[in-house]
């Protein structure tokens, strides 16, 4: 053995056999259960580094993400101080999701397919309805079926075009009895009935 490597090996035999005597574990190769972890974000990540999940803290409150063995999010639950809380689900292709939020105004469940179509069942506290329409480009929302129940109107029951323009409604008239709108196609004339 040469001088050099005398240097590197007695050494670590030292140390070996010091440790062993006193208990000091210098390499660690077990489990250990926590009773707690303190952290302000986890990530865990796959066999190819891939981020699978995430608990993190936000400026508002605190989210957990799940992702497919991809990356893209599948999986979304956050609390909001000033929103509420909400859970959001998508499909592998990010073509069909599921949203689900609670607030202090109110709760909704919103089904979606391609980013257009939507259906979304929505109470609060003056308006429970449920919603059918598209939107057509990110901003633009295009309403085609409101089936509503207002406190102070009742029952509503609108019909829309392509457009999102009226063109018939079933709902209570001013004096209690029930009434029907329909428009022309261009929603510029209409007829009503009514009984009064």
């Amino acid at each position: 053995m040469l001088k050099k490597e005398r240097w590197i090996v007695y050494p670590l035999l030292m140390l070996s056999l010091f440790s062993s005597l006193v208990g000091v574990q210098v390499i660690k190769a077990q489990q250990d259960v926590l009773d707690s972890v303190v952290t302000k974000e986890l990530i865990i990540i796959n066999d190819k580094g891939i981020e699978t999940a995430s608990i993190k803290n936000t400026d508002a409150g605190a989210e957990l993400l799940l992702n497919g063995t991809d990356g893209k999010n599948m999986v979304e639950l956050s609390a909001h101080e000033r929103i509420g809380a909400s859970l959001s689900l998508n499909d592998p292709n990010h073509k069909a999701g599921t949203m689900i939020w609670a607030a202090s105004k109110g709760g909704n469940i919103s089904l979606c397919y391609d980013g257009g179509q939507q259906v979304s069942l929505a109470a609060d506290k003056i308006e429970p309805m449920l919603w059918l329409g598209n939107f057509p480009e990110p901003g633009k929302r295009v309403t085609h079926v409101i089936l509503g129940a207002f406190l102070e109107q009742g029952g509503v029951l609108d019909v829309r075009n392509e457009k999102g323009e009226k063109r018939a409604s079933i709902f209570r008239a001013k004096d209690g009895s029930g009434g029907l709108w329909v428009y022309d196609k261009n929603g510029d004339k209409s007829r009503s009935y009514a009984y009064y």
